[in-house]
């Protein structure tokens, strides 16, 4: 079994498209459907069915999932050693990230990054704005709003999935929700609808579906403790809310939706070796993760 085409196999059930994937992999679409059947041929059986223009991974995928990720955590350790010594490379990086991945997602991953290159000091700053890139306050941004205009270089680190979250509590206290109207009635959790947190941020909105008003907070973490706590239903990520026992997702199918979390740097200092380093190296922690 070729690691080549194991990572094809990764970034087609992460990204669900052969669009995306090809994107992301930086070669043509019939290149990632030609190492995919290549797999397929080699374990003998479908890892993927295609529904509409988006691919789901079948049974035997969902096996070959955990081991191509082990693959891949074990190869990323490999190129990390031997990518830059321990003592070529040092400095100040600032990054700058949206909460609910910079607070529960990366700091296990900068610890690795301290552990591998000790000079690297991280600064990491939680919700910066899109100003403090142009005003040399950050170096990275890790964003759901990706810049149209600007001289940055910009890279896609992952999609990640939401749905609709209520805790057992608040529901075993209700009427069963079973279809969207049920809804009404229920108390939405929310962003503070008058600051601006981000342009791209997932809410929930149904014309048809008169939700009460509940608790709302900038602080995406304190919507979903208001959410545990049984104060109503939010819209959460998926790996944020998978690591609540309490927390059940409200008609996943019905209530889906996806946002890309993006890498922006400025051009001027992508020939930095520090910033180089890292960049690569938040790249490949966003492909350990699935999101």
């Amino acid at each position: 079994m070729s690691w080549n085409d194991l990572r094809f196999f990764l970034e087609l059930e992460r990204s669900n498209t052969l669009s995306a994937a090809a994107r992301q992999l930086d070669v043509e679409h019939t290149t990632v459907s030609r190492r995919i059947r290549a797999l397929e041929r080699t374990i003998g059986s479908s890892l993927f069915t295609r529904i509409g223009g988006s691919y789901a991974l079948t049974e035997v995928g969902e096996q070959l999932l955990p081991v191509a990720i082990e693959m891949e955590r074990a190869y990323a350790s490999i190129e990390r050693r031997e990518a830059v010594p321990a003592s070529g490379v040092g400095g100040l990086v600032r990054i700058g990230c949206t909460e609910g991945y910079g607070a529960t997602v990366l700091p296990h991953h900068l610890v690795r990054l301290q552990s591998d290159w000790p000079n690297i000091r991280v600064d990491l700053l939680i919700m910066p704005r899109m100003t403090q890139v142009q005003r040399n306050e950050i170096d990275f941004l890790i964003t759901i709003d990706r810049p149209t205009r600007g001289p940055y270089t910009v890279v896609k680190l992952s999609n990640y999935t939401l749905h609709l979250y209520a805790s057992e509590q608040y529901l075993a206290n209700r009427s069963a929700i079973r279809e969207i109207a049920d809804l009404a009635g229920h108390r939405l959790i929310n962003y503070v609808d008058y600051i601006s947190v981000a342009k791209d941020l997932p809410l929930f909105h149904d014309k048809d579906v008169s939700i009460d008003r509940g608790i709302h907070s900038t602080s995406l973490l304190a919507q979903c403790q208001t959410v545990i706590a049984g104060g109503g239903v939010a819209i959460l990520p998926r790996f944020i809310a998978k690591d609540s026992p309490t927390l059940r997702a409200i008609l996943p199918e019905a209530i889906r939706m996806t946002r890309t979390y993006w890498l922006v740097a400025q051009d001027s200092t992508k020939d930095v070796p520090r910033m180089r380093l890292v960049s690569d190296f938040l790249r490949r922690a966003a492909r350990l993760e699935r999101l």
